[in-house]
């Protein structure tokens, strides 16, 4: 039965939007999560220690539970919008361990779906096979044997219509807020409407300071307390940065709004959002280097090849960098 599930070509639709559940996907999507649980064991294994607590992040802060989605910046670290608590709720439920799998399995399989949603029309079946490989080897994947933050929420949005991306893109903006530079007008205001309109229903849930709350927040959060920052304008200075952001979004606006294409809407959308996303990572001042999974993955849909030859040399890296932490 589950050979069956595999083998067969199926697709989910939501209006115009359309999502191709090709058999090959299905199978990567299943490796996926065996990987997931591998790299999880692996995560057992590291014990809990007074410096080295392990997924503390989903320990402290982003399992807190019903008192995270009523008071959510009562707790310590939370620097995000509070609605994110609200997509946290479930797995706040389960044992720490468990909601740390169900999460890591939910986000690979995600970024897993953006892998192939996003690669060219004229991809062949090699070609998304190696894409599928590319993703399993990345050292994004291993990640979860360490930490696990809650990427998988703004990936989310760009899985589903543009109109209902706000929902999730905006529990973490800094991760894909660029992406609406790849939407036409209609699909970019009805996104625009609805972004507005939770921002407007999170005033009434949670007050109209929780902004502040939550700048209050970011302020107190220790400089140990932010990862390393991946963010251009942190490594090549603000002008240099921003310049290049301003340059990408003349290009996807002229591209998207005034040249002329053969191309449908959707396909034009999906070609460009990997340069919209880059475009918007250049005018951020801060994203977590984790964080870079999402750029990694519209990459792997554009140049899996290339991007299959650079897991070898990271984990080479990785490997070098590991040594004296073995022999010691």
């Amino acid at each position: 039965m589950l050979q069956q599930f595999l083998s067969k070509e199926s697709s989910f639709k939501l209006g115009q939007w359309q999502i191709e559940l090709s058999a090959i996907l299905k199978q990567m999507l299943l490796y996926a999560i065996i990987v997931t649980i591998i790299w999880w064991i692996v995560g057992l294994t590291r014990p809990i220690g007074i410096d080295d607590t392990r997924w503390g992040d989903q320990r402290f802060i982003f399992l807190a539970g019903l008192d995270g989605v009523i008071n959510p910046y009562s707790v310590e670290g939370y620097i995000n919008p509070p609605w994110a608590y609200v997509f946290l709720l479930p797995f706040s439920l389960l044992p720490v361990e468990v909601a740390v799998l169900m999460q890591g399995i939910l986000y690979h399989c995600v970024l897993m779906a953006i892998g192939f949603m996003y690669a060219p029309s004229k991809s062949t079946d090699r070609d998304k096979l190696f894409i599928g490989l590319a993703l399993l080897t990345s050292p994004f994947f291993a990640d979860i044997a360490v930490e696990l933050n809650i990427d998988w929420i703004p990936a989310i949005g760009l899985l589903v219509p543009p109109s209902l991306s706000p929902i999730f893109i905006l529990a973490k903006p800094q991760n894909a807020l660029g992406y609406y530079l790849s939407l036409e007008w209609k699909p970019l205001m009805r996104a625009i409407l609805v972004g507005s309109a939770v921002i407007v229903m999170s005033f009434f849930i949670w007050g109209f300071d929780w902004i502040n709350e939550l700048l209050l927040s970011i302020q107190n959060t220790p400089p140990g307390g932010l990862n390393f920052n991946a963010a251009p304008m942190s490594h090549i200075g603000i002008l240099p940065s921003i310049t290049i952001g301003l340059i990408l979004a003349i290009g996807l606006i002229y591209n998207i709004h005034f040249s002329t294409t053969s191309k449908s809407a959707q396909r034009q959308q999906r070609d460009l959002t990997l340069y919209a996303v880059v475009c918007g990572f250049f005018l951020l001042p801060y994203l977590a280097g984790y964080s870079l999974a999402l750029i990694y993955a519209l990459l792997v849909a554009k140049v899996p090849r290339i991007m299959l030859a650079l897991n070898i040399i990271l984990w080479i890296g990785i490997i070098i960098l590991l040594i004296p932490f073995f022999i010691s």
